[in-house]
């Protein structure tokens, strides 16, 4: 994995005071979404890479970002170089299965995925593989998904789970019945009436 303290080092020069970041325009390692305004610079290195940094000159807070929106061929080669990009048009949507384990846990974390500079991108369910590859292009979150107890205690609890995804990908809630994988703990007549409904 490259680093600053490297970037830094095998600098041949740099561009201060580059410019302020646009939104949806740049991305950190995680593909979280770097806001709007953000000053950064350019560092061009002796194996031909671009690597922008915050900041309008280095410093020790600047921070490597990459560049998602019009990304000139020194970043793409230094992009493709760095992470393996084919990863990205691998990761699927899965369904996930809860398993017997789970429900004598009670929960499952389940994952998701969504472009990262694009806020109107389909929301992917995704395996705990594909939520540990290095994916800058996307942004992530897990979440604990409670799967047995009393109905209106799951449900409860799902649909806060929901509202605090909701925070990140604000269209998860529309996607996600709370009551999803439910089993009751107690199998009383209301429960059974209520899984059949």
């Amino acid at each position: 994995m490259i680093t600053i303290e490297k970037i830094h080092n095998n600098s041949d020069f740099v561009i201060t005071n580059a410019g302020f970041t646009k939104p949806n325009e740049f991305v950190d390692f995680d593909g979280a979404t770097i806001k709007k305004g953000v000053p950064y610079h350019i560092h061009y290195t002796n194996d031909k890479q671009e690597w922008y940094m915050t900041g309008g000159v280095h410093s020790n807070e600047s921070k490597i970002i990459i560049r998602i929106e019009g990304r000139s061929r020194y970043a793409n080669y230094a992009v493709s170089r760095e992470f393996d990009l084919s990863k990205d048009n691998y990761i699927k949507a899965t369904s996930p299965i809860p398993q017997n384990d789970d429900y004598n846990k009670g929960f499952i974390d389940r994952y998701f995925a969504r472009q990262a500079n694009d806020e109107n991108a389909p929301i992917l369910e995704i395996n705990v593989e594909d939520y540990e590859l290095q994916t800058p292009f996307y942004k992530k979150i897990t979440i604990e998904w409670t799967l047995v107890g009393k109905e209106s205690d799951v449900i409860k609890e799902n649909t806060k789970v929901i509202n605090d995804a909701a925070l990140v990908f604000p269209k998860l809630s529309k996607l996600l019945n709370p009551k999803q994988f439910w089993k009751p703990s107690m199998m009383t007549i209301d429960d059974v009436r209520s899984s059949l409904r």
